[in-house]
């Protein structure tokens, strides 16, 4: 929930500069992201994961999504703390275009004796053997990336052509499907 500190500024500048700040890590954090596009509002989320020892701060594919959307907007402003536990989103301008991105790959189960169960009584973690495979430990896949970026794609100045992953025209395809009745619907055309 927001903090009451989320409250419009009584300056001149217009309530939508306020900052809108989250304690509770990243909880629904595509949809944090999503909305403070939308509303063009910075947002501040704090406690990312911060009481994992293991693995504090943003994931691998959270980090990715950034990332994605740094590159289908102009003037977007991402600030990490050093150990990824706050993150500083300061939203820009949805330009959308041709967006190539790479996705984190996660590797395959490792197979062997530390796979079958001979690794002692409680046998083997298979996230701690994809990590020490050098792979993503929980990738996401591309559903992950396109369940907020499909709703972002109407507004954007241009046509949203993206590649995720390996380039699958499927997914190139679906958004500029998007892209292209929507505006002519909400128009009266």
């Amino acid at each position: 929930m927001p903090s009451s500190s989320a409250r419009p500024s009584s300056s001149s500048s217009s309530a939508n500069s306020s900052t809108i700040k989250f304690h509770d890590g990243a909880t629904q954090f595509r949809l944090r992201l999503t909305l403070s596009l939308l509303t063009h509002r910075p947002i501040l989320i704090r406690n990312i994961r911060s009481s994992s020892i293991e693995a504090p701060g943003l994931a691998p594919h959270e980090v990715s999504y950034l990332r994605l959307l740094d590159g289908i907007t102009n003037g977007t402003t991402i600030e990490i703390n050093a150990t990824g536990t706050q993150l500083r989103f300061v939203p820009g301008m949805l330009v959308g275009g041709e967006v190539h991105h790479e996705c984190p790959v996660g590797r395959p189960p490792i197979t062997g004796a530390s796979a079958s169960g001979s690794a002692g009584a409680g046998g083997s973690n298979p996230q701690d053997e994809e990590a020490a495979a050098g792979g993503v430990a929980n990738p996401r896949s591309v559903g992950y990336y396109l369940e907020f970026l499909l709703p972002l794609s109407p507004f954007c100045k241009l046509p949203l052509n993206l590649r995720l992953g390996r380039g699958s025209p499927t997914i190139r395809v679906l958004i500029t499907w998007v892209q292209v009745p929507y505006p002519k619907h909400w128009s009266g055309s």
